[in-house]
């Protein structure tokens, strides 16, 4: 009601007088610059007329007949404010950087091979962070730990898409006794597994030996650089806390996704004459799939100019499914695995650009 009160009283100021009669023009909706505005105040262009023409007899009441001939016709804009209580803060683009920790289930490992196929069941497989802070520091050397990317765009102040990439890395673990089956035809190499835990003396040995032993430390393999999860996700952001200045601030965010898996994995099987291993550093792999859900806890800094700076806290739970992992090389087998079950947590910096606010300055 009170918009459209001064919407009143601004539509009076565009009479004006000529030969002490009152003329008064017309409003088109489409001589606005943005006629939408009065819709939202609930007025179409026959009431802005009809206000017009009403102004006419009110005019003649408060001013003097002399004073019609001095008026000028004046050009009027009028512009209905914003809602402010629009929630839309959307156009935003921004970049993470982290690094990670993962945990894994086991998993039936399958060797699908020249010289026979056969599993390891439950194979259990752990990370391998990096320890030294100079890696970290190094530009040369800061993507060989356990890393993660991201690059999203924020619609809203809610709701935002995320490509990005894990770099994770899975090292299987061949201590302890493992139930192994099928078969291989090559004589291999083991250590005896000790009471004490501890490894003993080399030997060789057949697969049925090492099947009757379980013992499965005649194969090391690692997806160690690494276990590489490319994916893309969709997400949801709640404020938690802001500011009364509005720099400070905190956010939940709950998020959802899939992606491929894109191992390089490291293999070597003492299989040789004298207890030589073949190792093969494989190459780069579209090797399976993956699904992940999020929820991840983000602190901020806004700057005037709308973009911010943030650290990020997250939690992951992801499954990945191997299906054809290289072997040694590309044409000498593959590997398969059932599905992986991870718990992945880490942290992470970031910085959001805020485009909506490029634009503005542009028009300036």
């Amino acid at each position: 009601m009170f918009l459209k009160t001064c919407f009143l009283l601004l539509v009076v100021t565009s009479a004006f007088a000529q030969d002490s009669e009152i003329e008064t023009t017309s409003i088109k909706f489409s001589e606005l610059k943005d006629s939408s505005k009065l819709t939202d105040i609930g007025m179409d262009e026959s009431q802005v007329n009809e206000a017009i023409e009403l102004s006419r007899s009110h005019l003649k009441d408060v001013v003097k007949e002399k004073d019609l001939k001095e008026l000028k016709p004046q050009k009027i804009e009028i512009d209905v404010p914003k809602n402010k209580d629009s929630k839309k803060t959307g156009g935003m683009i921004y970049i993470t950087w982290g690094y990670n920790r993962s945990w894994f289930s086991k998993t039936d490992t399958t060797f699908h091979t020249p010289d026979g196929t056969f599993t390891i069941h439950g194979a259990q497989g752990k990370d391998r962070p990096t320890t030294e802070l100079k890696t970290y520091m190094d530009p040369t050397k800061f993507t060989v730990p356990q890393y993660n990317f991201r690059i999203g765009y924020k619609f809203n102040s809610n709701f935002s898409v995320e490509l990005g990439t894990d770099h994770m890395k899975w090292i299987f673990v061949p201590e302890g006794k493992y139930e192994i089956t099928g078969n291989y035809d090559k004589p291999l190499w083991t250590r005896d597994h000790l009471a004490n835990g501890e490894m003993g003396n080399d030997h060789q040995t057949t697969f049925a030996d090492a099947q009757a032993a379980q013992n499965a430390d005649f194969v090391h393999f690692e997806h160690s650089d690494g276990y590489n999860y490319p994916h893309l996700s969709a997400l949801y952001t709640q404020k938690i806390f802001e500011t009364r200045n509005k720099r400070l601030f905190g956010e939940v965010i709950g998020g959802a996704g899939a992606g491929v898996l894109v191992p390089k994995t490291r293999v070597m099987i003492r299989d040789g004459e004298y207890g030589n291993w073949r190792d093969v550093d494989n190459k780069f792999h579209v090797a399976g799939w993956g699904a992940h859900v999020d929820a991840n806890l983000r602190i901020g800094y806004r700057l005037k100019n709308g973009n911010q700076f943030f650290l990020q806290a997250s939690n992951r739970g992801h499954v990945g499914k191997i299906n054809n992992a290289l072997f040694l090389g590309s044409d000498s087998g593959r590997i398969t695995q059932s599905p992986i079950y991870t718990y992945e947590v880490y942290v992470s910096a970031g910085y959001t650009i805020n485009l909506d606010k490029k634009r503005k300055d542009k028009k300036k």
